[in-house]
């Protein structure tokens, strides 16, 4: 019995809301085992914003970028600048 593919019995409705189906296997095993994901749960948890250099690129199958990630979880970020400028940091 062959294993279903990650995105057999989804509409494209389900798949424009959710892209996390859109991943290659290696890029969900990477991102499962670096800090990203562990970051963005504590972020969840918490009520936090996390702050990233990261663009959002949904477009991107080969790595799970931390934007995406937070789209698909509801967690809130910025990019760091964006950040510094609402802190009003001034060099």
């Amino acid at each position: 019995m062959s294993r279903p593919k990650c995105s057999e019995g989804l509409t494209e409705s389900d798949k424009k809301e959710s892209p996390i189906w859109y991943f290659l296997p290696e890029a969900k095993s990477e991102f499962a085992s670096n800090a990203d994901a562990w970051q963005i749960a504590y972020a969840k948890a918490r009520g936090g914003t996390l702050v990233t250099h990261e663009a959002y690129k949904r477009e991107k199958r080969n790595r799970i970028l931390i934007p995406v990630a937070c789209k698909e979880f509801g967690v809130p970020y910025v990019n760091t600048f964006d950040m510094l400028r609402q802190l009003d940091v001034k060099l």
